[in-house]
């Protein structure tokens, strides 16, 4: 009797101390989970650095449509972009305009970018003038060293959404463009040529990553 009583309470014992490695290794887990990803408040901006700067041209770049920037602010090292930040527009007095844009993620290849994410958004929705907007993607973004970003108007006759400062006033120089895209030519997956694009603007939006 006293064998059997020993025999279920050592089994107990053994169910027990299996039961907290299991939690213990689920929580470990999570916790390792968590400080991959980190948090917004880990987060660093990618990009242009307006933070009290004004733009030389707060209503954008008035030929925007179907045209292609390319932001050359590289990722420094592997982690998540979880959306990005603009300052908004404003059309110096004349109506607010909704203008789809287009957020792209571009990885360098030897004489092109491969485009591997795309997220579109549709601005002064409601209309802002002044502030920032803030966009935070629905998943985050896995990004490597080196990628860059771009951002797109598929509209012909879309005024630019991004607030700028043009080539003779630039700070980092760092933004390029090239007409004549249509939408279908900037998809995920597709390839874009490092051909062709031309001017060193300042951009007014950046990206918000977490590293690994």
């Amino acid at each position: 009797m006293n064998f059997t009583r020993r025999k279920i309470a050592l089994t107990g014992l053994i169910v027990a101390i299996i039961a907290c490695i299991v939690c213990s290794a689920a929580i470990v887990m999570a916790i390792v989970i968590d400080r991959n990803l980190g948090t917004e408040n880990d987060a660093n901006l990618i990009g242009f650095n307006f933070t009290g700067r004004t733009a030389q041209f707060p209503m954008g770049d008035l030929g925007a449509g179907r045209t292609l920037f390319i932001h050359k602010y590289p990722i420094p090292k592997y982690g998540h972009v979880i959306g990005f930040e603009y300052l908004n527009d404003y059309e110096n007095g004349n109506p607010e305009k909704r203008e789809k844009i287009a957020l792209l993620m571009l990885r360098p290849e030897i004489d092109y970018w491969s485009i591997f994410y795309r997220y579109d958004i549709v601005d002064d929705n409601p209309v802002r003038t002044d502030g920032i907007t803030k966009v935070i993607f629905p998943q985050p973004i896995e990004v490597q060293k080196g990628d860059i970003f771009a951002t797109y108007q598929s509209d012909e006759n879309s005024s630019g959404a991004i607030p700028m400062n043009s080539d003779q006033t630039c700070i980092d120089g760092k933004s390029s463009g090239k007409y004549g895209f249509d939408n279908d030519q900037i998809q995920v997956d597709m390839e874009i040529q490092n051909l062709g694009f031309s001017g060193c603007r300042d951009y007014f939006i950046d990206l918000i990553f977490i590293p690994y």
